[in-house]
C-alpha cells in the first residue's frame, strides 16, 4: 500500500470519514477496531504527509472506539498519541474530536474537573468551524457531566441548548438522547407530568428510527413516570 499513488491513500481517507460514523451508529465498535487496525497495519510509511495523515486518522478513530468498548487504557494511549500531531497540523476538526474522547475518558474514571476542561475546549473548537453537530454533542457532554455533579439546573440548560440545535439539524437519535435527558432531570426535580410530555415526544421519533433497544428504553422510561 506505501507504494500506492497518493490518489489511493485520499480515497482510503474519504471512506474511512464515513465509515467511523457508520460503526458509532450501528454499535459496530469491534468491526470497527478490526477494519481500522487492519488498514493501518498496511499504512508502513508514516513519514510521507499521506500517509501520516491516514494513519493518525485510523489511531484517533481506534482511540474513540476502543473507549466505546471499555479499553480505557489503550484509548487514552492512542488518543494522547496523536494529540500533538493534530494540533501541529492545525486540524481543529481533529484537535476538537481527540479532545473530546479524551474527555469522555476523564468523565468515566471521575476526573470531573479535567473533563469539564476537555469538553469545553471541544465545545469551543467545534464552535470556531462552525460544526453545530460537534457543538451539540459537547453540549450535551457537559450536561451529562453537571448532572453527575450534582448541578441539575446547569444540566437541563446544556440539554435544552443542544437540543435546540438537533432539532434545527434534525438529528433524531440526537434528538431523542436530548428529550430522555430532560425528561429524567424533570422526574427527578418531581416534575412527573413534564417528564411525562417530553416522554411522550420521544414516541413518534423512535418509532421513525425503528430501533428496538431505542424502542425498549422509551418504554422502560415512560413505564417509570407513569408508575
Amino acid at each position: 500500500l506505501a507504494s500506492q499513488p497518493s490518489q489511493y491513500i485520499q480515497a482510503l481517507n474519504r471512506m474511512s470519514r464515513g465509515l467511523f460514523p457508520l460503526f458509532e451508529q450501528l454499535s459496530r465498535h469491534s468491526a470497527g477496531v478490526e477494519i481500522f487496525e487492519a488498514t493501518l497495519s498496511k499504512l508502513e510509511n508514516e513519514t510521507r504527509d499521506d500517509e501520516g495523515l491516514m494513519s493518525h486518522k485510523l489511531k484517533t478513530f481506534v482511540g474513540y472506539l476502543q473507549y466505546r468498548l471499555g479499553n480505557f487504557t489503550e484509548s487514552r494511549a492512542l488518543l494522547e498519541n496523536v494529540m500533538g500531531y493534530w494540533e501541529r497540523e492545525g486540524d481543529v476538526l481533529m484537535q476538537a474530536l481527540t479532545t473530546q474522547g479524551l474527555g469522555y475518558l476523564d468523565h468515566v474514571g471521575s476526573q470531573f474537573a479535567a473533563a469539564e476542561q476537555k469538553f469545553s475546549e471541544s465545545l469551543e473548537l467545534y464552535r470556531r468551524i462552525n460544526d453545530d453537530f460537534g457543538v451539540a454533542n459537547s453540549l450535551n457532554n457537559l450536561a451529562l457531566l453537571r448532572d453527575r455533579m450534582g448541578d441539575i439546573d446547569e444540566a437541563t440548560q446544556l440539554h435544552t441548548e443542544s437540543l435546540e440545535i438537533r432539532e434545527r439539524l434534525g438529528t433524531k437519535t440526537g434528538i431523542f438522547a436530548s428529550l430522555s435527558n430532560l425528561a429524567m432531570l424533570a422526574y427527578r426535580r418531581e416534575d412527573y407530568s413534564g417528564a411525562k410530555k417530553l416522554h411522550m415526544r420521544c414516541g413518534p421519533i423512535v418509532r421513525e428510527l425503528n430501533n428496538k433497544r431505542l424502542l425498549a428504553l422509551h418504554l422502560s422510561n415512560l413505564a417509570m413516570v407513569e408508575g
